[in-house]
């Protein structure tokens, strides 16, 4: 390493251990205080890096340094903020309909490797290197084993790739090429709808006839490229709808619900069921989550401070302000069913069933004004 490269790495301090294993570390800029990932590799292929450092690939982060030195190769690249697949499955399965969104995703990042000359094949498609970031966007990471296709050869030369996802031709059957890369899309799509792999468990909804053609063992039997691949998942049907079309997703949404639903999943069922929560929508939550807490400092900490009341009536009075607007909140907003259990809440005319339900709303606050008139004659309040 020249001092030229061991000034441009002195600009880097690092912050924490990614993986120690791996030789994975986040640093942080002296001067602009970013945060990168900083790796240090000892199976690489520089010019592919290269190709992705001038390249400025759409959903791969960006290489800042690219410095060799003996047999180590150190890449400095953006850091991702979000969740990998592997950890978003914790909570549990993604649906067809976020499963197709990513997958597309995917298929869009790979076109461009597939399509250059000579051809790139990322080799290690898994969950752990697929990240989804805050604002719902995908990243295809680690092309520690990447190589270039080279026409006329007969198998590769370096037998690399994590097992479960690995094509036949990653273990010398074979030249990988982008239909090594669609196999490892298929492994991929069946744990993300199943959080099993094919030879445990299969998906068995709309998407599996995609799946196992994607995971052929002859590549000839596969998807040939990633358009096909999308074509195949753009034109499929959402599992348990009848002749309903899946509507190909663009916007970031889908996938911001998701993880957001996913994340809920953790809370304690009654909070997660909270009108406002229940929906993934981020607006709405985050809507939810600013009136419940205005509301609960109402509540809990008190707004009523009259200097005729003692402290533990202006705190009664500062309950009661919290159940009136509390409990027609949760009866419109039909949290855990309770709207459903009153009769005189449903109805077939849709005019007739608003203006029962607000009749509804409307008796649940009138019950708790005389809950509390009640409570204050007997208080003597």
């Amino acid at each position: 390493m020249n001092c030229e490269d061991e000034l441009k790495l002195s600009f880097y301090k690092e912050i924490a251990s990614v993986s120690e294993r791996h030789g994975v570390k986040l640093v942080q800029h002296k001067d602009t205080g970013k945060i990168y990932v900083k790796k240090e590799l000892t199976h690489y292929d520089v010019p592919i890096f290269e190709i992705i450092r001038d390249g400025h690939f759409a959903g791969v982060p960006v290489i800042k340094e690219l410095i060799e030195s003996e047999d180590k190769l150190t890449v400095i690249e953006d850091y991702i903020s979000g969740h990998s697949v592997d950890e978003l499955l914790e909570p549990g399965p993604f649906s067809v309909k976020e499963t197709i969104r990513v997958i597309s995703d995917l298929c869009d990042i790979l076109e461009p490797f597939h399509t250059s000359t000579p051809q790139i094949v990322h080799r290690d498609i898994k969950a752990s290197n697929v990240i989804i970031d805050n604002e719902g966007k995908v990243y295809l990471i680690d092309f520690d084993a990447s190589k270039f296709v080279i026409r006329g050869r007969n198998r590769d030369t370096d037998l690399i790739g994590t097992e479960e996802y690995a094509a036949p031709e990653q273990y010398g059957f074979g030249q990988s090429d982008q239909r090594t890369d669609i196999y490892a899309l298929g492994v991929l799509m069946n744990k993300m709808l199943t959080d099993s792999f094919p030879q445990e468990k299969m998906f068995e909804g709309r998407l599996s006839q995609v799946i196992r053609r994607a995971i052929e063992i002859d590549p000839e039997n596969r998807y040939q490229n990633v358009r096909e691949l999308k074509r195949a998942l753009k034109g499929d049907r959402i599992e348990g709808a009848d002749n309903v079309e899946v509507e190909y997703v663009t916007a970031k949404q889908d996938v911001q619900e998701g993880i957001l639903k996913r994340g809920l999943s953790r809370l304690p069922y009654p909070i997660r069921e909270l009108p406002g929560f229940r929906s993934g929508n981020p607006l709405f939550f985050c809507l939810a989550l600013v009136s419940y807490s205005l509301l609960i400092t109402l509540g809990f900490f008190g707004v009523v401070k009259s200097p005729d009341l003692t402290p533990a009536q202006n705190r009664f009075y500062d309950m009661a302000i919290f159940l009136m607007i509390i409990v027609p909140t949760l009866y419109l907003g039909n949290y855990l069913g309770i709207r459903d259990r009153f009769p005189s809440a449903k109805s077939s005319g849709t005019v007739s069933n608003f203006i029962r339900i607000g009749v509804g709303a409307l008796a649940s606050e009138v019950v708790v004004i005389l809950a509390v008139t009640i409570a204050v004659m007997i208080l003597g309040m």
